[in-house]
């Protein structure tokens, strides 16, 4: 096919980095969906999704009317069919566009060959010929006078002379200047850009927050705006009116000695009747025997020096009764627990069971209190739960009762069962959704007989077809825990953020179910083993400290199973230091989309960052320094990029690239390693090594064949080396060669590479298509 001059037109791309020099663009705009279906004006960023309230993304199967599915190549939204003409609001984050010229659109059924910018030059000559054809038949046609044609204006009128017609109409535009409320501009235009304005403050939301592409959306959004403020007017209404007691008043005695569990439940009781209840506990012991069971729209609120001592094995507070079946989100629900130590007294009783059980609820907030001493369970089960918050609370001290070196502090469940969630149904596999943790402290109590938790927040059960999802979890202190302080497990839109992880078996770790360790696990919503684990999505883990321990497992651990994948993974601005255990600092397998950038990892006695069976991975900015053995090991990864980094010794190599497709290894700074700087081996298809420096590569073996800059090897191919400056570190770092290429490797281009008093060494009879120009050696 004869294209003509199609690559003088290139195509143009408008697509940001997304560092910080050239960040990805927040963007928040309102479409019509057009069928089902609307076109963004920028390529969605993956990584952080498309997000539209109300609706929830899939990737695949049919699409329901409260979902959507994005094409991220190409920036469209897929709706269902019943959403034709809705106006939605869309946020994401803006990768750019990409400006395809019409020289290189090409035309289906017309003219072979023709480009879109042909076919247009032919309709614009089909239109000129069609143009000459009518103006020679009006030449030849004979034509009325052509003063009364000046006389008479559009609508037939016929004025006495052409002057008369011509003041008319200078009326008429005159006329034009004046608006609605006789306001007179002076030109037509300044009367139009007024109009315009008044148009696009209509469209202009009444909190000046967002502008709509029309009326109803901007409408529909302010209603909602204002039911929303009308909500939170009735609340604070409500709160005025708020009935409040004291548990003294029921009876309670707070001496520590008198059993206080009726006179706490009487005033529970009154939410029976009561809309809204404050109760209130002043100073002292309230020693309790049996299950306090909260009601809906209750606020229990406790002094700091109040303590409630369980005397008895059972829960201490339940959100329901035992014989109560609810589903989703519709038990007792809007409930308030603030302050107070609740004191599971498990070393007296150390019969297994959670300290508080909160199931099928919304609108829960937990705070300013502390749990201490939990025998076996958890300090707070929170099982098919939404819209919880967690705020500066602290969880003191566990006691293992035998085979519970695994429980949670915090464990957010599903209703699977009465196994799972004993305290009462139903169970309808409902998940939790919208958690927030912050300002909490994880550890020990002090108490004789109880140690630190296994882990601070997390989750050990799960069903195919359910997730726990839009978790945070910020600003909190986890303590000497002997697993992960965070175990996000089959959780989906996950933030870990500035906290500090201190003598931890483990930070983070994010993994979906795995049958062969709970075949439970992998039963559906319908109760169908299905053999198979199912895709999570979406995690961000940056600004952690995480400092000490390592005994349990790598500090950050996002790990998947077999067949399925984890979507969509930042970890970022993390300060990793491990002196003891034998653990990685960041360990990624089977992880696809995925940034790894700017985090600090020192003083690590394993591998700082090890990337296994993975896709599209960037790795870029961190900083590795004193790793006991590879400072960045990859093997089985597609589609890698490691570029910024800087590694100062390490008792490996500084990158081993292993089975690997299409990696890119640039600008990075590669010091003292103990084995090689940057080490290709083992059939690693197409990659370059570009615009490193390399210095020192060979500590165990100064001088000797072991150590080399960069070494590849072990059919390897496609590659290029270029750029590179290559050189020794006196006397304890002087590696023997700059450049080591083995025989086994193919079309391998070597050039312009800067190794002052190295050498390069191509072993052994080298194929044709390994070529070296240009380089400096010596």
């Amino acid at each position: 096919m004869n294209i003509p001059k199609i690559y003088n037109d290139p195509v143009i791309a408008r697509r940001r980095n997304g560092t910080t020099g050239d960040p990805f663009r927040q963007i928040t705009e309102t479409l019509s969906l057009n069928r089902n279906y609307a076109l963004l004006t920028e390529i969605p960023n993956r990584f952080n999704r498309v997000q539209i309230k109300e609706y929830y993304e899939i990737t695949d199967g049919e699409i329901e009317e409260n979902q959507f599915r994005v094409d991220y190549v190409n920036g469209i939204v897929f709706f269902h069919d019943s959403k034709q003409g809705v106006s939605l609001t869309f946020t994401y984050l803006g990768e750019g566009a990409y400006l395809f010229p019409d020289t290189r659109i090409y035309v289906t059924g017309y003219k072979d060959g023709w480009t879109l910018n042909d076919k247009l030059k032919d309709v614009d000559r089909l239109i000129n010929e069609q143009k000459n054809r009518v103006d020679t038949l009006i030449r030849e046609t004979p034509q009325p006078d052509e003063i009364l044609d000046v006389r008479t204006d559009r609508n037939g009128k016929v004025f006495p002379v052409a002057r008369d017609r011509i003041n008319s109409e200078q009326e008429k535009i005159e006329e034009a200047y004046e608006d609605l409320n006789k306001k007179k501009y002076s030109s037509l235009k300044k009367r139009l850009d007024a109009d315009q304005k008044m148009v696009d403050d209509a469209f202009l939301s009444s909190d000046e927050s967002q502008l709509f592409d029309n009326l109803d959306a901007r409408l529909r959004f302010d209603h909602t705006q204002i039911h929303k403020r009308v909500d939170d007017e009735v609340e604070k209404i409500n709160q005025r009116f708020l009935r409040e007691v004291n548990v003294l008043d029921f009876g309670a005695k707070g001496d520590g000695k008198a059993d206080d569990t009726k006179a706490i439940q009487d005033a529970m009781n009154l939410a029976e009747k009561d809309k809204f209840i404050k109760i209130t506990f002043p100073h002292g012991v309230f020693k309790i025997t049996s299950t306090l069971r909260v009601k809906m729209n209750t606020h229990l609120h406790l002094s700091e020096q109040t303590t409630i001592l369980k005397e008895f094995g059972g829960y201490m507070l339940a959100n329901g009764m035992p014989d109560d079946e609810f589903t989703k989100y519709d038990g007792n629900s809007n409930i308030t627990v603030d302050g107070g130590v609740w004191d599971y007294n498990g070393v007296k009783f150390p019969q297994m069971a959670n300290c508080f059980a909160f199931g099928h609820s919304q609108n829960i907030v937990f705070k300013n209190l502390t749990i201490k001493d939990v025998a076996g369970s958890h300090a707070i089960e929170l099982n098919s739960s939404r819209e919880v918050q967690f705020l500066n609370c602290k969880f003191l001290g566990f006691i293992d009762t035998g085979g519970r070196s695994f429980s949670e502090a915090i464990q957010l469940d599903l209703a699977k069962g009465a196994g799972y969630f004993g305290a009462f149904g139903g169970y309808d596999n409902t998940q939790c959704h919208n958690v927030l943790v912050q300002g909490c402290y994880f550890g020990e109590s002090g108490t004789r007989g109880s140690g630190a938790w296994p882990r601070g927040v997390g989750s050990h059960a799960a069903t195919i077809g359910r997730w726990h999802s839009y978790i945070t979890i910020v600003d909190n202190i986890f303590e000497n825990l002997t697993m992960q302080a965070i175990r996000a497990f089959s959780w989906n839109h996950l933030i870990v953020s500035n906290n500090h992880i201190i003598n931890c078996g483990s930070a983070v770790n994010v993994v979906p179910p795995k049958h062969s360790s709970n075949p439970n696990n992998t039963i559906d919503v319908d109760g169908v083993q299905t053999n198979k684990s199912q895709n999570v999505y979406n995690f961000k883990i940056t600004n952690n400290l995480i400092r000490g321990g390592g005994a349990h497992s790598s500090s950050i651990r996002i790990q998947s199973e077999k067949d399925v994948w984890i979507y969509g993974v930042v970890v970022s601005g993390n300060t990793i230091s491990q002196k003891q255990g034998n653990t990685v600092g960041v360990y990624l397998r089977g992880v696809s989309r995925a940034v790894v950038s700017n985090n600090v990892i020192h003083e690590n006695q394993a591998s700082g960052l090890s990337l296994r069976d993975c896709y599209s991975l960037v790795v870029d900015g961190n900083s590795l320094t004193n790793i006991g053995t590879n400072a960045i090991s990859a093997n089985g990864v597609q589609m890698l990029t490691i570029s910024g980094n800087s590694i100062d010794y390490c008792g490996g190599k500084g990158m081993s690239i292993q089975a690997c497709q299409q990696a890119t290894i640039s600008g990075n700074s590669v010091k003292r390693t103990t084995t090689y700087g940057i080490h290709i081996h083992t059939n690693s298809l197409g990659f370059t090594i570009s615009g490193n420096t390399i210095i020192g590569s060979g500590r165990k073996n100064p001088g000797e064949a072991g150590s080399q800059c960069i070494r590849i090897t072990t059919n390897s191919s496609n590659g290029a080396v270029t750029g590179n400056l290559l050189r020794g570190w006196g006397e304890d770092y002087e590696p023997s060669y700059g450049i080591w290429v083995t025989a086994t490797t193919y079309r391998i281009f070597v050039t312009g590479n800067n190794s002052p008093g190295l050498d390069a060494y191509f072993s052994g009879n080298q194929p044709s298509s390994n070529k070296h120009t240009a380089n400096s050696w010596n």
